[in-house]
């Protein structure tokens, strides 16, 4: 009887079971993806086993004897010695005496708190991964130098150091990698044409990981990542399951659109880390293949009770192998076939004594944008510069079509400048947005300027009026997607493709795009406005491109920005940028809404304002809208602290009109009128705190007392901020509660 009743039921019972398996499996993988970590787990069983049973290791004990490190170069500042047997070095700074090692601090290594595969990861001068396409695991092998029973297979001299190939013989996996010490700096290089690969395909790569690698234990320190306006993660002792910091340089790249699970609140514009030890520091900074790293931090207690942070080569990328048209959750994980082909270079400076910190980092970077990418001071004007964002049109959502709302005109905007002009505001920056066809929600087919709110010559009229005023005048921009089908767009034809071909939404080739913004160029200067204000693709996302009649790599892209902005430089006299990434400042010449926080990791224990240290003096910046701050005279005094100008967004129109436009709703409160007064007010107090340090680096940043931080410039300007509730007293000084005092050199004390 049960036999009949399995018989009649047997397709049903098939379907339940197919049900059952795909939830499983659903619970599987989507388990696997939230815990994915490119180092969190052990070397896959097997793969030590199948190499040869009689290697014998560079040397019995963890590390080199000091003995066994010979001098390979030396200048004024730098000596660097290195053992050929394993390609480790250390590097004396003759200043100091101090020695930085390319492998953790071997002296406290007997409580590293380490058993099986990390002892042998932790004495490696490198870690990596590997997947084989031909295997049904998705999941990356993790090896290192020591663990899969790596040898040197070639030392030699180079010009300032030496030269050192690795190989893996049982994977058929070798690469060269250089190292070698540049007036005060050390340099590592991962030739990439060196790279060999086997069957087992190379996904991620770590040189010399642990350089200054520290435990915590009887010491003060930190490392530092660039999250958001950057951040520190403090050495705490006794601490177990830490997690760990990983963000891609540059942000994230959409045709891998799995990787979007992995990515913070804030994203890495500068490429750059640095870890604090006691009075000693260091500052690295990925000068050469930047776009394809991510920065990696362990404090103690993830792996080991080593606290440490590196560059995390990538060299493929996981995506998500979609499977159907119609179900486009059908599919499943895997790599991209092709390497990604870039050398991959860091410098490491080394600090000493007041410069260890991250104030003494953020020097270093400066100094790097100086020296290596052409940066160089500000003028410095009467006034602080006050930006403003004329919010000029945007749509609103309708039952049958969207409805076009004009917030400000050009006439208006005439009306806005000159007022607060002869309110006494004369160093205006003047930025329209949503001046577009469509206005703010639409993108694509930017050109001609919306007849609605004055068409092109409005435009150009109002540009007249600003520069009769000496106020530039810029036009937002972005070329991230199209979807009005302007300039000749055709999704299928010139859309963005990922690995897998599909296309992503409405996003636009960049190629397609380089071509728009070039003829777009043109049509501003014919306009008569100094400049352009770019946000999305080419200063904030690098995407790789598999459209055929498209293809570009994310070093592609990188070039092209670079290339794309150099122009715009070349033709109008002002580039602005939101949060722009690393490699185009040197073309950008104001930067709005550069982050004041980082992503609140709980790993994480402040944020610093590394990137305002980096870039005061060299180039104007704000943070977010003034009318959109939660906590309003907390963000002015923010401001004040970070060196950053005032930005207002402001329509002619009331909150009202707005509120329910996809752009300007999100605004709390723009309208002009309700603005104009304490804008006025407001801005005298900017004035008041930053005229004089406008084209001044910012020389130290530090807490004087629970909420109370002094900023300092090179002029000798001291700003005192007071967070709390009650006014702070100290050595003379008062500062009122949630106030700010400048001092300047020769002031009474």
């Amino acid at each position: 009887m049960m036999v009949n009743w399995v018989k009649r039921h047997t397709g049903a019972l098939l379907k339940v079971a197919s049900v059952l398996l795909i939830i499983a499996g659903f619970f599987v993988v989507k388990s696997w993806m939230a815990s994915y970590d490119p180092l969190a787990g052990i070397q896959q069983p097997g793969a030590v086993a199948a190499q040869s049973e009689d290697w014998t290791p560079p040397y019995e004990t963890d590390f080199p004897a000091d003995d066994a490190f010979a001098a390979v170069a030396e200048n004024e500042r730098l000596l660097l010695r290195a053992d050929p047997l394993s390609g480790h070095f250390i590097v004396t700074d003759k200043r100091s005496g101090k020695q930085f090692l390319s492998y953790p601090n071997p002296a406290s290594f007997a409580n590293a708190g380490v058993s099986g595969s990390w002892i042998a990861n932790l004495r490696s001068p490198f870690m990596f991964e590997t997947v084989d396409f031909a295997s049904r695991s998705i999941i990356p092998t993790r090896g290192s130098f020591f663990l899969d029973q790596g040898e040197v297979t070639a030392f030699e001299p180079i010009d300032g150091g030496y030269r050192v190939t690795y190989a893996i013989d049982y994977l058929n996996f070798s690469f060269a990698a250089e190292v070698r010490i540049v007036d005060d700096y050390l340099e590592t290089k991962i030739v990439d044409s060196s790279i060999r690969e086997g069957d087992a395909k190379l996904v991620t790569l770590m040189l010399f990981p642990f350089i200054g690698a520290e435990q915590s234990e009887g010491q003060e320190g930190y490392l530092f990542i660039p999250d958001g306006s950057g951040a520190t993660i403090p050495f705490q002792e006794n601490v177990e399951s830490r997690e760990v910091y990983s963000g891609r340089v540059y942000g994230y790249d959409i045709a891998y659109d799995l990787d979007l699970l992995h990515y913070s609140n804030e994203e890495i514009r500068f490429p750059v880390f640095g870890i604090k030890s006691g009075d000693s520091a260091l500052t690295a900074i990925l000068s050469e293949g930047e776009e394809y790293a991510n920065i990696y931090a362990a404090p103690a207690g993830s792996f080991s009770r080593y606290n440490w942070v590196t560059a995390n080569q990538n060299y493929r990328s996981r995506y998500f192998q979609r499977t159907g048209d119609a179900d486009k959750s059908k599919g499943f994980n895997t790599y991209s076939k092709e390497r990604f082909h870039e050398d991959r270079t860091v410098r490491y400076y080394f600090l000493d004594s007041e410069a260890a910190n991250y104030v003494g980092m953020a020097a270093t970077y400066r100094q790097y944008l100086i020296d290596s990418e052409g940066l160089g001071k500000v003028r410095k004007s009467a006034q602080v510069p006050l930006y403003i964002d004329i919010l000029a049109a945007d749509t609103s959502s309708g039952l049958i079509k969207d409805q076009y709302v004009a917030a400000t005109t050009t006439t208006d905007a005439i009306g806005i400048v000159q007022e607060l002009y002869g309110m006494g505001i004369e160093q205006m920056k003047v930025n329209f947005v949503g001046w577009q066809q469509g206005g703010a929600s639409r993108s694509g087919g930017l050109f001609p300027v919306d007849s609605r709110i004055g068409g092109n010559q409005g435009m150009s009229s109002f540009a007249d009026f600003a520069r009769s005023l000496n106020i530039p005048v810029t036009l937002s921009a972005s070329y991230t997607g199209n979807d009005t089908g302007g300039d000749g767009f055709v999704k299928r034809r010139d859309g963005l493709r990922e690995y897998s071909q599909q296309l992503l939404g409405d996003s636009v080739s960049p190629k397609f795009a380089e071509r728009v913004l070039t003829n777009d160029l043109k049509k501003a200067a014919d306009l008569g406005v100094d400049g352009i204000r770019l946000n999305g693709l080419f200063v904030n996302y690098l995407n790789t491109d598999y459209n055929v009649n498209f293809p570009a790599t994310r070093a592609e892209v990188k070039t092209m920005a670079e290339q794309l902005l150099g122009q715009a430089s070349g033709k109008l006299n002002m580039i602005l940028a939101v949060n722009p990434n690393a490699n185009v400042l040197k073309y950008v010449t104001d930067i709005e809404m550069l982050p004041s926080t980082n992503s609140y990791y709980a790993i994480t224990d402040q944020s610093v304002p590394f990137s305002q240290i980096a870039l005061h003096g060299l180039v104007h910046y704000t943070s977010d809208y003034r009318n959109m701050a939660e906590q309003f005279n907390e963000g002015f005094l923010r401001d004040v602290e970070y060196g950053a100008y005032p930005l207002y967004g402001f329509s002619w129109q009331e909150a009202k009109t707005l509120k329910d436009t996809k752009e300007f709703g999100q605004i709390f409160s723009p309208n002009y009128q309700d603005w104009k007064s304490y804008t006025v007010m407001e801005y005298q107090r900017y004035n008041q705190a930053l005229a004089d340090v406008q084209d001044q680096f910012i020389v130290d940043h530090l807490a004087l007392a629970p909420n109370v931080m002094e900023t300092v410039y090179e002029n000798g300007v001291r700003i005192i901020v007071n967070y709390n509730d009650e006014a702070w007293s100290e050595n003379g000084m008062t500062v009122p509660a949630k106030d700010f005092i400048v001092i300047r050199e020769g002031d009474a004390k």
